[in-house]
């Protein structure tokens, strides 16, 4: 799919991202590839302000599921179109579940840690009586 950013407004208003993910499921890759590249066309011309509103439209009909599937597609150029939109529109940078630089490596007074090469640990003293 190609056309002037207006023209691709056009469709994107009658609504054709649901039925074009739809498409996706279609085991032909001359039909799958033609769908993504309408896709990926369609979130290269829009405009930054409005590209939130059309990721969230692919997401809410399933399209995402669908392209993250096709990223394990035999067909090269499939699996490459797919994964191209999955990184460029949908992976986050700043995800929080990724970053462990902002997880303390220090451990507490209470607490027990393995593999630390420090040998000021302190382990606190309790009167703990086991019975077996």
């Amino acid at each position: 799919m190609s056309g002037s950013p207006q023209q691709i407004q056009y469709v994107v208003n009658q609504r054709v991202i649901p039925p074009l993910c739809n498409l996706l499921q279609q085991q032909d890759p001359q039909i799958l590839q033609v769908c993504l590249d309408a896709i990926h066309n369609i979130l290269k011309q829009t405009p930054e302000d409005s590209l939130e509103t059309i990721v969230v439209e692919i997401e809410e009909c399933g399209g995402l599921d669908k392209i993250e599937h096709l990223q394990t597609h035999t067909n090269r150029e499939i699996y490459q179109q797919s994964y191209e939109i999955i990184e460029k529109y949908f992976s986050t940078e700043n995800d929080d579940d990724d970053d462990i630089s902002s997880v303390s490596q220090v451990p507490r007074n209470d607490e027990f840690t393995f593999g630390n090469n420090s040998t000021n640990q302190t382990v606190p003293e309790t009167n703990h009586h086991f019975q077996f």
